[in-house]
């Protein structure tokens, strides 16, 4: 069984080798929010359309997508992002309060989606 390096994102994440376009695709990511939704240990509050078209999971330190998004990213070979230290700030403002954050690179006609799942 292979093990995955799991990371903190306020360090440097670890960006997998990859083959594919540097985003990822519809079908790929509703299945990632319909696994999100389906597993009742994750703790998080939503999804939120940040700049950039990046996808923004707010999450707390002891989220299970911790782990499962790390794992799904090497095992579909996609990057993770971590967030600019201004976003993530910009983010906590607009919350008022701290966070977590990673994010995903998405392909412009998926954010209406996710608009309409939030």
């Amino acid at each position: 069984m292979k093990k995955y390096k799991i990371f903190h994102p306020m360090k440097i994440v670890y960006t997998p080798t990859f083959t594919s376009v540097d985003t990822i695709s519809d079908l790929i990511l509703e299945n990632l929010l319909d696994e999100i939704k389906k597993t009742k240990y994750l703790t998080y509050n939503r999804i939120i359309k940040a700049e950039e078209n990046i996808i923004i999971f707010m999450m707390n330190k002891k989220s299970i997508i911790y782990d499962f998004l790390p794992l799904f990213a090497l095992e579909k070979k996609y990057r993770i992002y971590k967030i600019s230290r201004k976003m993530e700030d910009k983010i906590d403002n607009m919350l008022g309060r701290k966070i977590y954050c990673f994010g995903i690179n998405i392909s412009d006609n998926i954010i209406e989606k996710i608009d309409n799942i939030l």
